[in-house]
């Protein structure tokens, strides 16, 4: 072969490897160039989203919404829009890509065209969203803080209004989110509003935090406000008061309230007396209920020389109630000791009281397998909730409708169902009580952590109530769960007011959330009523007066005033004393209860308690 041959055909190789190897490499270029165009497109699909989430946030949360995205834009734009309802990045490419994104509502403005991060501007107004640089409306702009156009105001541009000048005493105005004033912070004053304004002295039962103590007397029998709110009543204030009587039973005198006579007692549950075993052994205080029996304890009136005292039956009172029982009976009297009794009390002096008790068995006698006690406790508490039903709606005067988000240390509002109305009549010196018909409910929650014996009082009146109707008093740890505490039925509708008290401490270990429910179930709702009224949850106390007597097979674990292995007919106990001073820890509400048990009667047996001339003595 010649070198001239040998030549040509290394020239003819090169030739074919350039060819290809041109080839490999162009088709390299376009592979990037086509991964480059789609990381572009990648990135504005990316702002492109981010613009329509932010818009889509601020038109759900409606007129005035503002946000901002921060994005980042490709190399390669050509062009953006911003116009009806759509937002496009147009890109070079080796044609024109489009990359856009639709919205169901009206957009406008305009996006950057260059290249790298931006912060965009999302803004509601109406039914357009703007994004972007854009100049929104003077009129349509409410939250700039400058007042425009139809505006009252907008954030701290009051224009110069106050709420003296639109006609309040004074208050702090405000301007609301749609830019129109806003009163919730201003205040009008008036004398009877119950509440000491500026230029009072006091309202009603707001004394200002005064008593007589405080302005330099030393007895309150109360402090008062005069009618036209310009001073204190100091008529029922003394300087040298020997020492304050409370008469909380007094001989020859009406029962004072809550007590009432009118159609038989109603006794009180302010706590239950255990039994050595700690098991509940009837000693919970409702009217008619003792140890799973019932009519085996009446409450009723006795006349003594005309005068009234309190008699408490125990025992078969009627026929077939039981052969062989233990029952119990109690009431309790509701005391309030002020501030300056507390104060004097506190400094050292003695608080009697006193009461008359008697016993009689004489007419069918007890025999030497009976037992009888008196007890007596004392008891105080501190308020948890409390609802009276008095709050009324703003603006009228309809007592059909009163709000359900009254009263205090509730965790929700009342929840209501069925035939229910908050109306008049409530015999406990208030307007208004909670009204259940046909089939109707009314239940709340309330919070009892660390409480660790809460009691729960109510005032309950039924009435009309047949054969087949029920009422109930239930509560819940879950608000769905109930347990029955009171059920009222045909007989127990005698249309008078009752005090019921309920020993709650066993239901707080079940969850520290309870629920209050009542609720009728009356199928002729004609006259058929159950009212509600003065709800009480307390924290509560009990000390038990007098001494451990009780040494039987019998015996609690609980103090007694008086207790009989064998009782006999006719004792008397005159001018009992007793010193509770110590159990006087604050001026408020308390308890006095007076009760009496009975142990083994045989068929018909029964006996008497009797209290009369009932009073606490506090030295000055």
């Amino acid at each position: 072969m010649s070198k001239a041959q040998a030549s040509t055909e290394m020239l003819i190789v090169l030739a074919i490897f350039l060819i290809v190897f041109l080839g490999i490499f162009v088709s390299n270029q376009q592979n990037i160039s086509n991964i480059n165009i789609d990381f572009e497109i990648t990135k504005a699909k990316i702002a492109l989203d981010s613009i329509e989430n932010a818009a889509n946030l601020v038109y759900q949360q409606g007129e005035g919404a503002k946000t901002k995205a921060y994005v980042n834009f490709p190399r390669n734009i050509k062009s953006t829009l911003v116009n009806n309802q759509t937002i496009t990045i147009q890109l070079y490419a080796q044609s024109e890509i489009d990359i856009y994104r639709n919205f169901d509502f009206t957009v406008n403005g305009t996006l950057p065209e260059s290249q790298g991060n931006h912060w965009i501007s999302i803004q509601s107004r109406g039914s357009t969203v703007f994004i972007g640089n854009v100049t929104i409306p003077a009129a349509h702009f409410c939250g700039n803080n400058i007042q425009e156009g139809p505006e009252e105001c907008d954030g701290i541009d009051l224009v110069g209004e106050s709420c003296i000048s639109k006609g309040y005493d004074n208050g702090t105005l405000s301007c609301s989110g749609l830019c129109a004033y806003k009163y919730s912070g201003c205040n009008s004053y008036s004398c009877g509003n119950g509440i000491t304004d500026p230029g009072e002295v006091c309202d009603n039962a707001d004394l200002n935090d005064q008593f007589c103590f405080s302005l330099g007397y030393l007895y309150s029998g109360p402090l008062s406000c005069l009618s036209n709110c310009s001073n204190y009543n100091f008529d029922n204030c003394k300087s040298e008061p020997d020492y304050w009587e409370i008469n909380l039973w007094e001989l020859g005198t009406d029962i004072p309230h809550p007590l009432d006579f009118t159609s038989g007692l109603n006794s009180t549950a302010n706590t239950f007396w255990p039994s050595a075993s700690g098991a509940d052994d009837g000693w919970d205080w409702h009217d008619n209920v003792y140890s799973g029996y019932s009519n085996c304890t009446t409450f009723n009136s006795a006349s003594v020389n005309n005068s009234q005292r309190l008699e408490i039956f125990i025992g078969d009172v009627n026929d077939g109630c039981a052969d062989v029982g233990t029952g119990s009976g109690a009431y309790g009297i509701q005391f309030n000791i002020s501030q300056d009794v507390y104060s004097s009390i506190a400094n050292g002096s003695a608080a009697n009281l006193s009461f008359i008790w008697s016993f009689n068995d004489s007419i069918n006698s007890l025999d030497d397998a009976d037992e009888a006690s008196i007890k007596v406790t004392i008891g105080n508490g501190t308020i948890i909730a409390y609802e009276d039903f008095e709050s009324r709606e703003f603006g009228t005067s309809n007592i059909d409708t009163r709000n359900f988000q009254g009263g205090f240390g509730w965790l929700y509002d009342w929840s209501v169902a069925g035939d229910y109305v908050v109306a008049g009549g409530d015999e406990n010196g208030g307007l208004y009580s909670l009204r259940l018909q046909g089939f109707g409910s009314a239940e709340r929650a309330l919070n009892l952590s660390g409480y660790s014996n809460p009691v729960l009082q109510v005032r309950i009146r039924a009435q009309s109530i047949e054969v087949g109707d029920i009422a109930n008093l239930s509560i819940s740890s879950d608000g769905i769960n109930y347990i029955t505490l009171e059920q009222w039925i045909d007989g127990d509708d005698d249309n008078i007011y009752h005090l019921y008290e309920y020993n709650l401490a066993k239901y707080t270990t079940l969850s520290p959330e309870l629920w209050i429910l009542f609720n009728s179930e009356f199928n002729d709702g004609a006259g058929d009523n159950f009212f509600v009224d003065d709800i009480l949850i307390q924290e509560g106390t009990v000390n038990y007066l007098g001494s451990a007597m009780d040494t039987s097979d019998f015996a609690d674990i609980t103090n007694e005033v008086m207790w009989w292995d064998n009782p006999v007919d006719n004792l008397t106990g005159n001018d009992v004393l007793y010193n509770i001073a110590n159990y006087i820890t604050a001026p408020g509400q308390y308890y006095l209860t007076l009760g009496g048990k009975l142990h083994q009667w045989g068929n018909g047996e029964w006996a008497e308690f009797y209290f009369d001339n009932i009073s606490l003595m506090v030295d000055n």
